[in-house]
């Protein structure tokens, strides 16, 4: 009408203009057209913008697919109710007046394939390539629609929901079906309805009031539990988003509904009553642990004052211990000096026999500090103390040896040796440790070329007849095989390398043929009672070593006579000496794996079947 209005003026302002001067003629054509543009231009500008974002945007979109926009509508007074639009129309009325439920029950897969009962909305979805419905929003549905991908519709899990079960599965709830509170959380806009979604403990509380409640309200036809739940019901309302506010406030009303309910005779268990449970047992772990603290102060100062104690100890001990230190190294350059003034390397003999009998000190020697492998420094000045304190030669010996090798763990070389050979020098009977400590002693010096193996393994071998005639004594009324100690000597040193095998064989003869008296075992011995006397690891590498030496020297022989017997004898004779060294390397096979029975006999056997083949 404005733009008329406008038209009517114009019209009556040139009528007058041509009564009083005279002028050009004026395009009137022109002036109208333009007044029409602008009035239409500004009615679809209005009608476009009385559409919401979303109509706008879902109009635009479609527009763009065909190169237009709004703007350039507009500009040519082109209005969305337009009917060259009504097709875009209709496809945005399709997607933006589709009615999506934001609240509905639905069953959610949870892991490992279970589902349970939750709460949903529905909302735009694509699926992805595994068939599964993937979300998407409002503009990207309309989107698609355009690009001719129709979107589907699927059920999402409200994220209050997805709260609430999260919580629900960690306080160890019901798997099959999410709590909901009393109201739609879709239509709670309110902080404490929102604080209430979005919480599983806050919702089953709120779920609980309102069903005691339902069942409570018509037993209170005078409303005075109503007005008593009106005043908690504002107070929790001014809680806001404070949980723990809203439920002290939700608790409070429950325990007001079912102690009415109680008193109307209707039995209820509420969760107001667990929380009082659940108080009562904190507060006795509160108790409890208030008492572990005092007791672990207490333990805690107890410990202090020890550790105190401990620490002055400590200082006493270091002190003393550096009085020992001294007194120990003053000691060890004395025997270091004897031991260069004394020593005679060339002059090597293995220790005599063990004594027949200890006495009571002797007997308790393997309980003392000298009595196993020194392995620390407090060990060590445990048996400097006891080396100084004794009077018995044998624990005297047996504290040097083990100081000794103890040094020689720790690279003091001569310090071990001047210790060792003042243990074992005119040494006038042995002991197990005694004959461990010569072993290190003779090694030692093979090793530095001070005194050749074989006269060590001679020296051994001297004494062999001494240890076969008494091959075993008492120890506490047990008895202790003396003989396995120079053939322990011996493995340790490889003194079999160096002898015959003929006489191995019949040294392990002898020594198997040593039968043990009547009368209780040690320890040791009973061990060693099936290896022929000696320790089953030892024995067993021994019988390794000398089986293959056995097996190359018969193998050799053999051959050699093999070669001489194929022109100097007949065949029959041939085939009887194949059928002898047959016998031999099968007895020699079963050495090494003999079983404890048969290990006395086996050496025996070879003897008797490889005699022929061995080296005189």
């Amino acid at each position: 009408m404005r733009a008329f209005a406008f038209l009517a003026a114009l019209l009556a302002f040139g009528l007058a203009s041509s009564q009083s001067v005279q002028a050009q003629p004026i395009p009137l054509g022109n002036i109208i057209g333009g007044v029409m543009q602008a009035a239409a231009q500004e009615n679809a500008r209005k009608e476009w913008q009385s559409l919401t974002p979303v109509e706008r945007y879902c109009l635009n979109v479609g527009l763009q697919r065909s190169g237009n926009d709004i703007n350039r509508l507009i500009q040519q007074g082109i209005a969305p109710s337009d009917q060259r639009l009504q097709n875009l129309q209709n496809t945005c009325m399709q997607i933006t007046a589709r009615d999506l439920n934001p609240d509905v029950e639905c069953t959610v897969s949870a892991a490992g394939g279970a589902t349970y009962v939750s709460r949903c909305r529905q909302g735009f979805a694509r699926l992805d390539p595994r068939g599964n419905f993937v979300e998407i929003d409002l503009e990207t549905a309309i989107t698609d629609t355009f690009a001719g991908r129709k979107p589907e519709i699927g059920t999402f899990q409200r994220t209050d929901a997805a709260n609430r079960w999260r919580e629900q599965q960690a306080a160890g709830g019901d798997r099959t079906r999410v709590v909901t509170p009393s109201f739609s959380c879709e239509k709670g806009k309110r902080p404490v309805e929102l604080a209430i979604c979005n919480s599983y403990d806050l919702s089953r509380y709120d779920r609980e009031y309102a069903d005691l409640w339902t069942r409570a309200k018509p037993m209170d036809p005078k409303g005075d539990i109503a007005k008593q739940l009106a005043a908690r019901n504002k107070a929790r309302e001014a809680c806001n988003a404070n949980v723990a506010c809203i439920r002290d406030n939700t608790e409070k009303s429950i325990e007001i509904v079912g102690t009415f309910l109680r008193s109307k005779g209707v039995s209820v268990t509420t969760l107001a009553d667990e929380s009082a449970s659940r108080r009562a047992k904190e507060a006795e772990d509160k108790a409890r642990a208030e008492e572990t603290a005092r007791l672990k102060a207490e333990q805690m100062k107890a410990e202090a004052e020890a550790a105190r104690e401990a620490a002055a100890k400590r200082a006493e001990d270091a002190k003393k211990r550096e009085g020992e230190a001294a007194d120990y190294a003053a000691f060890k350059r004395d025997l270091v000096a004897a031991y260069k003034a004394g020593r005679k390397p060339e002059e090597i003999a293995f220790l005599p026999p063990q004594k027949q009998d200890l006495d009571e000190d002797e007997a308790k020697l393997v309980d003392s500090p000298c009595g196993s492998a020194i392995r620390t420094q407090e060990a060590q000045f445990a048996a400097f103390t006891l080396l100084r304190q004794t009077k018995n030669d044998l624990i005297q010996r047996s504290c040097r040896v083990e100081l000794g090798i103890y040094e020689l763990s720790q690279n003091r070389r001569e310090d071990a040796l001047a210790l060792i050979w003042a243990a074992v020098n005119n040494a006038p009977y042995a002991s197990g440790r005694l004959v461990w400590g010569w072993t290190n002693l003779a090694t030692e010096w093979i090793k530095e070329n001070e005194v050749k193996k074989d006269k060590a393994c001679a020296a051994i071998q001297a004494r062999e007849a001494a240890f076969f005639a008494s091959p075993f004594r008492k120890r506490d009324g047990k008895i202790v095989a003396i003989v396995a100690s120079p053939f322990s000597a011996q493995s340790v040193l490889g003194c079999d390398q160096l002898m015959p095998i003929a006489d191995l064989v019949s040294q392990q003869v002898k020594l198997c043929a040593v039968t043990a008296p009547e009368g209780a075992l040690d320890n040791f011995t009973e061990q060693t009672r099936s290896t022929c006397w000696v320790n089953a690891s030892g024995h067993n590498e021994f019988r390794g070593k000398l089986a293959a030496r056995i097996e190359k020297e018969t193998a050799e022989n053999y051959e050699e006579l093999r070669l001489q017997k194929v022109v100097s004898v007949s065949s029959t004779e041939r085939r009887a000496f194949q059928e002898s060294y047959d016998a031999c390397r099968d007895e020699i096979g079963k050495y090494p794996a003999a079983k404890a029975d048969e290990i006395a006999k086996a050496p025996a056997k070879i003897e008797s079947l490889c005699r022929e083949f061995l080296k005189k």
